[in-house]
């Protein structure tokens, strides 16, 4: 219970720190504009990506593999699958930030916290700091990388020295599949001989 309940505290903290910024004028305000509901597009959308990750996870979770489909992965596929996204063209830079955190990850728990039994805050500043570093070097800032990198802190160790292998494949089968299966829909002929008339008249 530890977990949902720390998850419930953060969230609370981040959100009343924008609201705090935002009444005082640290910040630029953000309004929420209201996105069409449409369920029979939202149940294919959802519904697709969530059959073809079921499929992918079968083999893991039959092996008993879970870190091949850890929840950050999971993330990272809805990510990729937006046809329209544009970290889709950032997609090596993803990878290497995913095996670097997850490396990041397990080394700070199996060197700094089981063997030199420094505590697991102190662990979280040096993977904290680091993934900055990693975000500022690679240019690129992609959330899941971070959760991937703090996974390692709450869980069990027998085994835990083989999950940046197992995050690697499971990066690069995800975001493979995720590429893959959900390409930009082209357009049409009639699309393009519109185009092509008002670009003749501008």
């Amino acid at each position: 219970m530890i977990y949902p309940i720390s998850v419930c505290i953060m969230a609370i903290i981040i959100v009343g720190v924008q609201w705090w910024f935002e009444k005082k004028s640290y910040v630029e305000r953000v309004i929420y504009q209201p996105v069409e509901r449409r369920n029979k597009e939202s149940v294919l959308y959802y519904g697709k990506r969530i059959v073809i990750f079921l499929i992918l996870a079968c083999i893991p979770i039959l092996f008993g593999k879970l870190y091949i489909v850890a929840p950050p992965l999971i993330v990272t596929f809805m990510e990729f699958s937006n046809e329209k996204a544009k970290i889709r063209g950032k997609y090596r830079e993803v990878m290497i930030l995913m095996v670097t955190a997850s490396i990041l990850g397990t080394c700070s728990r199996l060197v700094l916290h089981e063997q030199m039994r420094l505590s697991l805050t102190f662990c979280t500043f040096v993977i904290i700091s680091c993934m900055l570093v990693a975000f500022t070097v690679i240019r690129v800032s992609f959330p899941p990388a971070g959760a991937i990198s703090m996974l390692p802190l709450i869980l069990k160790v027998p085994g835990l020295r083989y999950y940046p292998v197992y995050v690697g494949i499971g990066s690069a089968v995800l975001i493979f599949a995720a590429c893959f299966c959900f390409k930009e829909k082209d357009i049409e002929a009639k699309d393009i001989k519109e185009m092509g008339i008002k670009s003749i008249e501008c």
